[in-house]
């Protein structure tokens, strides 16, 4: 990659020459590295686009719109006044275009198969990865160890703790970017809100620990906060998708529990599920089209269960599923049922039937004591309260939603 502006259609324009001090080759040098370009490799949505044909867009494309956010927020603040230094601007700017280099293949659902979450896959690839720790430091000593505080939430600097919020908090650059990008390419416009308003509206608190938003950014938080709430209910908990989720751990389950030979000789990526723990070097070679692509080996398998899962991802065709919200024990006597018949048709019940809870809860109100920063807004008054006091919409985010699904293949009845 030679240019120093991308074309993006949520951004518009990313820049690669605006951060303070730093040469466009350098952060060429960042984004070019092995462990960021195989995010292109990764859909943002894993299995979504099987319901939304649309979200084939990467992980990479998000990695750089979150940059470009960061770089416009904290532009944002420092016109107003903060006093941000360029080593910490950078630093905070760089953790966000960082942030997600430790997603795996399927994104959050690999994280279930490999047992690692990909926030400490993150943090593994930012100090040993075989490119990145080293392009970090070429830009500035101390730039790896700031990126590194900044994604696990621990800014040193008493008052720069508010950068952090960029990177991981309810009104990040994370979070801003993703659900713009996602509502675009799946054509369901909840996630759309007024992104620009908000950071117009953003400021440190006094003692740098938090960001805040100023009366005036209320209705645009508040739009954030519902278009998440929605995002949430129709794209990233469909049941479709799910069922497609728990096909493939089933799927990794049950060839872990046959044994490597159960795999065609070219399945490499299967084969890497037997490698525990999985190294970084196994890891950061695998991606969603090397599985794809051998969903297609598995189809002849002689074991009928693999078979079944195999079918279901690659032809499409979605899991029979019932659904409760009022709790998992109402299906417990269906799931028992649909367990039994699966063994009557040869196939392992505990792969080809099973439960599912898709859990979230739309927004954490801010409870200091259970480290949770909220989303405050600063009145006129200058007192700071958190957004479900001035909002009765939102104080309704503030319960967990929970869904309970008991999911079979098509092969049973």
């Amino acid at each position: 990659m030679s240019t120093t502006k991308i074309k993006c259609p949520v951004e518009g324009i990313i820049d690669l020459d605006r951060l303070p001090g730093v040469g466009a080759e350098k952060i060429r040098r960042i984004v070019d590295a092995p462990e960021l370009q195989r995010l292109r490799r990764i859909r943002q949505l894993g299995f979504t686009e099987r319901v939304y044909p649309g979200a084939t867009h990467s992980r990479f494309a998000h990695s750089l719109g979150a940059f470009q956010g960061a770089q416009r927020t904290l532009s944002q603040l420092k016109s107003t006044g903060c006093d941000i230094p360029d080593e910490w601007y950078v630093a905070t700017a760089l953790a966000c275009l960082l942030h997600d280099v430790g997603h795996g293949p399927f994104s959050h659902t690999f994280e279930a198969v490999s047992r690692q979450s990909h926030e400490s896959r993150t943090v593994e690839i930012l100090q040993a990865g075989p490119r990145i720790p080293e392009a970090l430091e070429a830009i500035g000593a101390g730039t790896r160890d700031r990126v590194l505080q900044l994604v696990q939430g621990q800014v040193d600097v008493h008052e720069l703790r508010y950068l952090a919020d960029l990177v991981s908090s309810a009104l990040d650059c994370d979070r801003m970017d993703y659900l713009r990008r996602d509502a675009l390419f799946t054509g369901a416009h909840y996630g759309v809100f007024d992104r620009d308003w908000l950071i117009r509206e953003m400021i440190p608190t006094q003692d740098g620990s938090a960001v805040v938003v100023v009366e005036k950014g209320r209705t645009a938080v508040e739009q954030y906060l519902i278009g998440r709430y929605h995002m949430f209910q129709n794209v990233y908990l469909h049941k479709t998708s799910r069922g497609f989720e728990t096909a493939f751990r089933g799927l990794c389950r049950r060839v872990q529990a046959l044994g490597v030979d159960v795999l065609p000789s070219a399945a490499f990526a299967f084969r890497a599920l037997f490698e525990r723990p999985l190294s970084l070097e196994l890891f950061l070679s695998l991606n969603d089209s090397m599985f794809e692509n051998e969903f297609v080996g598995l189809l002849e398998s002689e074991d009928p269960t693999v078979q079944a899962l195999a079918e279901a991802l690659h032809f499409r065709r979605p899991l029979r599923q019932r659904t409760s919200r009022s709790g998992a024990e109402d299906l417990s006597a269906l799931r028992t049922v649909r367990m039994e018949e699966a063994a009557g048709l040869g196939l392992d019940p505990e792969c080809a039937v099973w439960s599912d809870t898709a859990k979230d809860v739309p927004y954490w109100p801010y409870a200091p004591s259970k480290g949770r920063k909220g989303l405050r807004i600063l009145q006129r008054n200058g007192e700071l309260v958190d957004i479900t006091e001035l909002s009765p919409t939102l104080a309704g985010l503030a319960a967990p939603i929970e869904v309970h699904r008991v999911y079979w293949v098509a092969g049973t009845k």
